[in-house]
C-alpha cells in the first residue's frame, strides 16, 4: 500500500495520503480491544478468531481483483528471496523477541542471554550478507544516512510505546480496576479512534507546514500523556488511564505517520521502496516487542508478591516508567533527524 503511495502520489500530496496509509493501518488497533472485549464478554474468545475468516477472505477476493500487478522487468533480471536471508531474518527476530520474553530467566540462561545472544548474531550475520548483494530483501545500506537511521529509530520506539500500552492498560483495567474486558476496551477506544482518524489531518499539515511542526509537537504531548502515566502508575484510576491514553495518541496521530514519511523523503525515488520495506519490517519486530516487553514486565511483578492486584500495580509502575525513558529517547532522536535534515537542506 505504501508503495503504492510513494509511486503515484504527487509529491505536495505524500503527506496527506501517506496519513490516509497511517489511518488504514490504526483502524485495527484502534477497535480491536473493543471488538475482542464485546466478542469475548458475550460468545467466547474462540469467536475472535471465527469471525475474522470471511473478513479475511473478502479481503482476499478484493485483493485480487482491485490491486494491480507489477509487470515483470523488460530485462528479466529479477531477484528472487534467497532462504539463508529468510533463515537469518527469523532467527535474529525471533531470538530477540524469545530472550525479551524470558528475562525473568535470568542474565545467563538459555532462554534469555542464551536467546538474546542468538538474535544477535542472526541479525549480524544478515546484515552483513545483505551488504554484499545487488538486490537484498532488506538494503541495509540505507542505514548510512544517519538522518534516514534516525527516523528509523524513533519510529521503533514510538511503535515499542504504543504497543506495549496495548498490552499494560486493558490487563491493568481488569486485574486492578475489576473491568470487564468489553469495559476495558471502551475504555481505551477514545483515545485509539482519536489517534486514527488525526492520521490523515497530520499528513496535511505536514504538507502545508513541514515536518518540524507536527512531528514535534506530537512527540512532545505523546511522552506528556507518558509522565502522566508514569506519575501516576502506583494509583491508575478508570478516568485517569483514559485522559493519559486520549494525549499519547493525540501525539501518535500528530507524528507516527510524518516519521515514516518524513524519513522516506530523505532517500532517493530508487530507494523509496527499500526504506518502505525497512519501515514495516521494524514496525512489525518493534511491535512484538512491545508486547513482549509489556508483558514480562507486568508478569515479573505478578510473581514477585502473592497478591495479584497488587503484583499487577507494581509491575504497571515498572513497565511504565521504563516507556516514559523511551518516549524522551524518542523525542530527542526526532529533534536530531529533523536538526541534521535542516543542516542538510541549509548546506
Amino acid at each position: 500500500m505504501f508503495n503504492i503511495i510513494l509511486q503515484e502520489v504527487p509529491t505536495k500530496r505524500i503527506g496527506t495520503m501517506m496519513g490516509v496509509g497511517t489511518l488504514i493501518t490504526a483502524i485495527g488497533p484502534a477497535v480491536g480491544p473493543t471488538f475482542g472485549g464485546l466478542v469475548a464478554t458475550t460468545i467466547g474468545w474462540r469467536f475472535v478468531f471465527i469471525i475474522l475468516i470471511p473478513v479475511l477472505l473478502i479481503s482476499l477476493v478484493t485483493g485480487l481483483a482491485c490491486i494491480p500487478s507489477v509487470p515483470a522487468a523488460a530485462d528479466g533480471n529479477q531477484t528472487g528471496l534467497e532462504p539463508l536471508d529468510i533463515f537469518l531474518m527469523v532467527l535474529g527476530f525471533a531470538g530477540l523477541i524469545f530472550g525479551i520474553s524470558n528475562a525473568s530467566a535470568g542474565w545467563l540462561s538459555w532462554r534469555f542471554g542464551g536467546a538474546l545472544a542468538l538474535g544477535l548474531i542472526g541479525l549480524a550475520a544478515f546484515t552483513l550478507h545483505a551488504r554484499h548483494q545487488a538486490q537484498p530483501i532488506i538494503d541495509v545500506r540505507l542505514f548510512k544516512d544517519s538522518r534516514f537511521s534516525l527516523h528509523v529509530g524513533a519510529y521503533i520506539l514510538f511503535e515499542i510505546s504504543a504497543l506495549a500500552l496495548s498490552f499494560i492498560l486493558p490487563n491493568h483495567l481488569q486485574l486492578v480496576d475489576d473491568c470487564t474486558s468489553l469495559q476495558a476496551g471502551l475504555v481505551v477506544l477514545p483515545g485509539a479512534a482519536i489517534g486514527a482518524v488525526l492520521a490523515p489531518l497530520s499528513g496535511r499539515l505536514y504538507d502545508q507546514l513541514g515536518p518540524r511542526i507536527p512531528i514535534i509537537s506530537g512527540s512532545c504531548v505523546a511522552l506528556i500523556g507518558l509522565l502522566g502515566f508514569a506519575l501516576a502508575s502506583r494509583h491508575l484510576t478508570v478516568l485517569a488511564i483514559l485522559i493519559f491514553y486520549i494525549f499519547f495518541m493525540l501525539g501518535i496521530g500528530l507524528s507516527f505517520g510524518n516519521i515514516m514519511t518524513n524519513g522516506l523523503h530523505r532517500l532517493s525515488q530508487e530507494q523509496q521502496a527499500d526504506g518502505n520495506a525497512i519501515f514495516n519490517t521494524v514496525q512489525q519486530f518493534a511491535a512484538a516487542i512491545g508486547s513482549s516487553l509489556g508483558a514480562t514486565i507486568v508478569a515479573a511483578g505478578q510473581a514477585a508478591v502473592a497478591d495479584r492486584r497488587l503484583g499487577t500495580i507494581n509491575g504497571s509502575q515498572h513497565a511504565l516508567i521504563l516507556l516514559l525513558i523511551i518516549g524522551a529517547l524518542e523525542v530527542l532522536l526526532v529533534l536530531a533527524a529533523l536538526r541534521r535534515s535542516q543542516k542538510s537542506q541549509n548546506a
